[in-house]
């Protein structure tokens, strides 16, 4: 199921949003990911170890695809 909603200002997703995207959210806050206030709206950083690069391409494609974050590849460290 694809529901892109295409490149979106935060102030424009304020929801509702996708039962999947949320559950994928809260599961990751529960564990090694956090929130931070940034002005206008929340960012939430996601950490894993390298043993997860795999999951963690495909959480941010899943995530991308439906405009929650930009299509580039995030940074490794």
């Amino acid at each position: 199921m694809n529901l892109d909603i295409g490149k979106k200002k935060s102030v424009e997703r304020i929801g509702p949003h996708n039962y999947e995207v949320l559950c994928l959210i809260y599961g990751s806050l529960l564990g090694d990911s956090f929130a931070e206030y940034r002005g206008k709206g929340v960012r939430i950083c996601f950490q894993q170890e390298s043993s997860n690069v795999e999951y963690l391409m495909w959480f941010h494609k899943f995530l991308s695809d439906r405009g929650y974050c930009s299509p580039i590849r995030p940074k490794l460290f």
